[in-house]
């Protein structure tokens, strides 16, 4: 998974509408299985391609609710280093 989720992250800091396109796919499956490490990483993946095309954060509305979502089913997901912020 971490793998598969690493290549589509590098597809979208070299084409970010199409690295987007698969990571949407991924947190779609991924969701509905249930596996949250996977929804974490597409969904930041996700995130990371708007930042990088740089041309519309609009839609990160979602992605970010998605993400909050996310935290609020496992907080342990995060990083205790990030939640000292």
């Amino acid at each position: 998974m971490a793998a598969l989720l690493a290549c589509m992250a590098r597809l979208a800091s070299l084409d970010p509408v199409q690295g987007r396109r698969l990571l949407e796919r991924a947190f779609a499956g991924f969701k509905w299985e249930e596996e949250l490490a996977g929804q974490f990483l597409a969904c930041a993946g996700v995130l990371s391609s708007y930042w990088i095309g740089a041309n519309e954060f609009t839609p990160t509305d979602r992605w970010m609710r998605e993400l909050e979502a996310l935290v609020a089913q496992d907080p342990k997901m995060i990083s205790p280093r990030s939640r000292r912020t």
